[in-house]
């Protein structure tokens, strides 16, 4: 793996993604990161529009990070794939502009690692290990 900005190659902490919002589901999953440096899950603004959510009703908060923008907050029902197994939590995400172009999101310490008890970067490896709560 090159370590130069000209990389091509990134190994990410990716897992399948999909939501619902008052019984409606997002058609399809997508990519989300497992980021540690996240407080709370976070998608792609048009992704929440597609189910209904009126995304800028949400309450609006300032995000740094992945670039300045506003992530507007609602609740949810969050599924990821891990191992074959589907986990579900139920949570305030929020939904930004920025993240529509890259058609990821993220899943942080509120909610998703909540899930666990261990949550384990491998990086040489290129392995995250996620022990269940017990």
């Amino acid at each position: 793996m090159a370590t130069s900005p000209r990389q091509i190659f990134v190994a990410r902490p990716e897992v399948k993604t999909q939501f619902v919002y008052c019984e409606r589901l997002l058609r399809g999953s997508f990519p989300s990161l497992i980021d540690s440096g996240a407080d709370h899950c976070v998608f792609p603004a048009r992704f929440g529009e597609a189910v209904g959510i009126s995304v800028r009703r949400g309450e609006a908060y300032s995000a740094i990070g992945i670039g300045e923008d506003v992530a507007y907050f609602h609740r949810i029902t969050v599924y990821v794939q891990l191992a074959g197994k589907v986990y579900h939590f139920t949570c305030t995400v929020g939904f930004m502009a920025a993240l529509d172009r890259t058609d990821t999101g993220l899943l942080g310490r509120h909610g998703f690692f909540e899930l666990f008890d261990a949550i384990t970067f491998k990086h040489r490896a290129r392995l995250v290990e996620l022990v269940p709560r017990s």
